[in-house]
């Protein structure tokens, strides 16, 4: 009996965890649709029909004058980007949470020179920044640090919150009980369960 309640422990266990990853899907956004500030290119061929270039130049107070604004995000652990860059070197666009005034860079897409502006065909890439930790409701701003042409983007979300590592004990913790309540009433004692 002991072995039985052990494998059904384990087996709850293993279960509830690739459970809380499991409930993952990915969001398409334009980077037409984004705020902020970048020029929009028409090019059928692009999904949607256009794409966007973005720039690293400074204004005269030393501010980005290309960015990209995205509110009230998902809870995403990945962001996806599609692009094209002529340049002869690549670049980052860089990735920040903004906590009130102040902005905290959490990861970036990193990009290589396609030979072409254009962002889909045969010039096509991708980039990823993974083992991201935005969560629900943030904003967050992207930079680049070169010129790059990007067609549309793509977040890897949560469908619904992961479960706690305390939610997650207290299941555990629940399902103990039920096999014990088993383990007793098996052997005929029903209020040594109700005791419990």
């Amino acid at each position: 009996m002991r072995k039985r309640v052990f494998v059904f422990v384990a087996f709850f266990i293993v279960t509830s965890f690739l459970l809380s990853f499991a409930e993952q899907t990915t969001l398409k956004m334009e980077a037409e649709d984004t705020e902020g500030k970048y020029v929009v290119v028409e090019a059928q061929e692009a999904s949607a029909g256009k794409y966007i270039g973005i720039d690293h130049t400074l204004d005269e107070n030393n501010e980005n004058n290309y960015y990209l604004i995205f509110k009230d995000m998902p809870a995403t652990t990945a962001i996806k980007m599609v692009y094209g860059t002529g340049s002869v070197v690549g670049g980052e666009v860089k990735i920040y949470i903004l906590e009130g005034e102040q902005e905290k860079e959490v990861g970036a897409l990193a990009f290589e020179s396609t030979g072409g502006w254009d962002p889909f065909g045969e010039s096509m890439l991708v980039s990823v920044a993974e083992d991201l930790t935005i969560e629900e409701g943030s904003t967050i701003v992207m930079k680049a640090t070169m010129s790059v042409n990007i067609d549309y983007f793509e977040f890897v979300v949560a469908e619904s919150t992961n479960p706690k590592t305390s939610d997650t004990l207290e299941m555990i913790a629940a399902s103990v009980m039920v096999v014990s309540c088993l383990v007793v009433f098996r052997k005929k004692h029903p209020l040594a369960c109700i005791a419990r």
